[in-house]
C-alpha cells in the first residue's frame, strides 16, 4: 500500500476470470468482424430477452470496449428497467464475459474508482446504480462526476492526494466504456451520453438458458479472444474514421455517442452499417421522448395543442386549461397540485423568449400566444411534427403545417444521409464536473428562469422540478 493511500481508496479485488489462452483461428472465409459481430449477438441472446436493435447496439459496444481508445467520445450502456428481475444484472455479467478488461461491481470509494479508471482503464460495469445515486453525498457526486467527464478522451476528475505531506488535488483522467444498471432513469446526463437498453421481465413463453458461469466462460473466450484480434487489427483505420455517415434525424449528443459504433459498423459490411444505423434510429430516437426535459414536454405539447385547435393564436385562459387535461404530461400536478397557471407557464417559456402578448381573436382581446412565436423553439429543440401528432394518446387533428400555415415544417422521409460533424469542444481541453448529489428543494411556482442563476437553474434541473 501506497504511503499516502487508505486502505478504503484501495479498488476491491475482483474474482478473477479463469481463462485459458486461445490462439485466433479464422475459419475460411470468415468476415471480420462481420460474422464476430454475428457471434456476439448470438452469445448475449442465449442468456438475455432483448430486441433485434439492442442487439446489435450491445455487440457494436462489447467490440468498442476493446478500441475505444482509437474513439474521442465513448457511448456508455444505459441499462435500465421499470422492475427489479428484469435481467439487468444477468445482461452486465454477460458482458463481463466479452468486453475488454470487465470491472463489474455495484459500489466502490470514490478515490479507488477514480484512481482504477486512469490507471488500468477497465470497462466499467456498474449494477445497482439507483442506489448509488440516491447514496451518500460524496459518493454520488463522485460518481456523477466520473461519468460526467469520463465520456470525452481527456475528461478528467479531482481527488485529493498526498504528496510531500500535504494534500493536493490531482486530476485523474476518467475515460473508459462503461455501462450502468439500474431501476427507472438514470440522471439526466448520464442519459444524453448513453445508448439506452431498457429491459423487461420476460413474459410467459419467452425463454433464455440457464447461466452457469464456466459454461458461459467457455463460450465466451474464444469470441473474447477475436475481439481482441480485431482491435489489435483495426485501431488505426478506427482512429481514421472519426466522420461516419450519420442518419437523419439523429442529431446533437446521440449523433456524438453512435459515432464510434458507426465506425465498427461501416468496416464490417455495408448491411452492418445499415443495422447499426437503424438500431440508433430506434433506440435514440425512441427515448428522446422519455428523457426529455419538462422544458421539452410543454413545447411538444404546446405544438400539438394548435394543431388540435387548428388554429394560430390562443389565449391564456384557453391554453392553460388544455395542458392541464392532458393526461400524459405533468401539467395537473404542478404548483404542488394545484396545475399550472398562467403566470407559471410565462415562467417555463421564458427561457425560450416566448412572451404573452396581448392577441385579438375575433371581437375579444386578451394575453395569450400566438404560433408563430413557437416556430423558432420547436425547430430547434423538437423533432418536425408527423401528420398526426399525439396528445394524452388520443390521435389530433392534421397540424396547423400541413394545412399552409408553414410555422413547423413537416417530418422528412428522406433515406439515411450524411451529416456534419457536430461535435461539442473540439480542442479535448480535460475539465472536471462537478454535479451535486443532494439538491435543495425548489418549489415550481418559485424559480423565474428568466431570472435564475445557471446554478440554480441546475439544480432544479436534478432535482426534477424544470
Amino acid at each position: 500500500m501506497k504511503s499516502d493511500e487508505r486502505p478504503e481508496d484501495r479498488p476491491p479485488t475482483p474474482e478473477p476470470i479463469v481463462t485459458q489462452p486461445h490462439d485466433v483461428v479464422w475459419p475460411e472465409g470468415y468476415r471480420v468482424p462481420g460474422d464476430l459481430l454475428g457471434e456476439l449477438v448470438q452469445f448475449v441472446r442465449r442468456f438475455v430477452v432483448l430486441d433485434d436493435d439492442q442487439c446489435d447496439a450491445i455487440a457494436l459496444w462489447v467490440l468498442h470496449s476493446h478500441c475505444f481508445a482509437a474513439a474521442r467520445r465513448t457511448p456508455y450502456l444505459a441499462i435500465t428497467s421499470a422492475e427489479a428481475e428484469s435481467g439487468k444484472t444477468r445482461l452486465l455479467e454477460v458482458l463481463e464475459r466479452v468486453v475488454a478488461e470487465p470491472w463489474l461491481t455495484e459500489r466502490t470509494s470514490p478515490a479507488a474508482l477514480i484512481r482504477t479508471l486512469e490507471k488500468e482503464k477497465p470497462t466499467l460495469l456498474l449494477d445497482e446504480s439507483d442506489t448509488a445515486f440516491s447514496s451518500d453525498k460524496e459518493y454520488a457526486e463522485a460518481l456523477r462526476n466520473v461519468l460526467n467527464s469520463g465520456y470525452r478522451r481527456f475528461g478528467s476528475a479531482v481527488i485529493c492526494v498526498k504528496e510531500g505531506g500535504d494534500w493536493v488535488p490531482r486530476r485523474f483522467n476518467t475515460y473508459s466504456a462503461k455501462a450502468v444498471a439500474g431501476i427507472g432513469k438514470l440522471p439526466t446526463t448520464v442519459a444524453s451520453r448513453s445508448i439506452p437498453i431498457r429491459l423487461q421481465r420476460r413474459a410467459p413463453g419467452e425463454t433464455v438458458q440457464d447461466f452457469y458461469e464456466d459454461e458461459a466462460e467457455e463460450i465466451a473466450a474464444p469470441l473474447r479472444a477475436k475481439a481482441e484480434a480485431f482491435a489489435e487489427a483495426s485501431t488505426a483505420e478506427l482512429e481514421q474514421a472519426r466522420r461516419p455517415s450519420i442518419p437523419q434525424g439523429l442529431r446533437d449528443r446521440a449523433a456524438e455517442c453512435w459515432r464510434p459504433l458507426f465506425a465498427i459498423a461501416d468496416l464490417a459490411s455495408e448491411e452492418w452499417g445499415e443495422r447499426a444505423r437503424q438500431a440508433a434510429l430506434n433506440l435514440s430516437m425512441g427515448a428522446r421522448g422519455d428523457e426529455a426535459s419538462i422544458g421539452i414536454r410543454l413545447l411538444e405539447d404546446v405544438r400539438a395543442l394548435f394543431a388540435e385547435q387548428e388554429t394560430d393564436r390562443l389565449f391564456s385562459s384557453v391554453l392553460v386549461p388544455a395542458l392541464n387535461e392532458i393526461e400524459t404530461s405533468p401539467w395537473a400536478e404542478w404548483n404542488k397540485g394545484r396545475g399550472l397557471t398562467a403566470p407559471s407557464l410565462a415562467r417555463l417559456l421564458h427561457r425560450y423568449e416566448i412572451k404573452p402578448r396581448s392577441i385579438r381573436i375575433g371581437d375579444e382581446t386578451a394575453k395569450g400566444y400566438k404560433l408563430e412565436q413557437f416556430a423558432d423553439a420547436c425547430a430547434r429543440y423538437l423533432e418536425p411534427p408527423t401528420l398526426i401528432d399525439p396528445i394524452s394518446n388520443v390521435t389530433t387533428s392534421q397540424p396547423a403545417s400541413v394545412n399552409g400555415s408553414g410555422a413547423f415544417s413537416s417530418r422528412h422521409t428522406t433515406p439515411l444521409v450524411t451529416a456534419s460533424e457536430q461535435g461539442s469542444n473540439p480542442h479535448e481541453q480535460p475539465d472536471v464536473t462537478g454535479v451535486t448529489a443532494e439538491n435543495p428543494t425548489y418549489e415550481q411556482e418559485g424559480l423565474d428562469l428568466g431570472v435564475a442563476s445557471l446554478d440554480e437553474i441546475r439544480r432544479a434541473s436534478e432535482a426534477g422540478l424544470l
